[in-house]
């Protein structure tokens, strides 16, 4: 789906992913994803976590928004080693708006979960937001 220009397996994807995790709706106020840089979503032509997203929020019936942004360029992660990749995270994402976070119990979704860490900036930026409880989900992991 991300790299061989698949985007329509996001659907199908997403509907696996609440299958096999059983989502609790009543659990989440909103549902949101890991921005990609405006230059490379320009490049790729589709954000894949936020198609995720967005299926699930069909799903489940929850609303789906864009709670963070990435404001720095960096190297792709997937390039990158275990240890270079936490530096490479820090710092590149920013809440868009704290009134729409804070208190709000959400679901952020990310296409691939490795060592984590982009996911941790991003609930970083959110707790920093007053976020309420932030769930993390993929459709896979592949721990390094």
């Amino acid at each position: 789906m991300k790299f061989n220009e698949y985007p329509q397996y996001a659907d199908k994807l997403a509907i696996l992913m609440n299958r096999i995790i059983g989502f609790d709706p009543k659990e989440y106020d909103v549902i949101t994803f890991v921005p990609m840089h405006p230059m490379r979503q320009v490049t790729r032509g589709y954000n894949q976590s936020e198609l995720l997203a967005r299926q699930l929020s069909k799903e489940l019936n929850i609303p789906c928004e864009a709670l963070l942004i990435k404001i720095k360029n960096n190297l792709a992660q997937h390039e990158l080693s275990a240890k270079e990749r936490k530096k490479n995270v820090k710092g590149v994402y920013q809440a868009i708006n704290q009134e729409k976070i804070k208190r709000k119990n959400i679901l952020i979704i990310d296409d691939v979960i490795t060592t984590g860490h982009t996911l941790g900036e991003c609930c970083r930026m959110l707790e920093k937001a007053k976020a309420g409880k932030i769930t993390c989900a993929s459709v896979t992991a592949k721990i390094e």
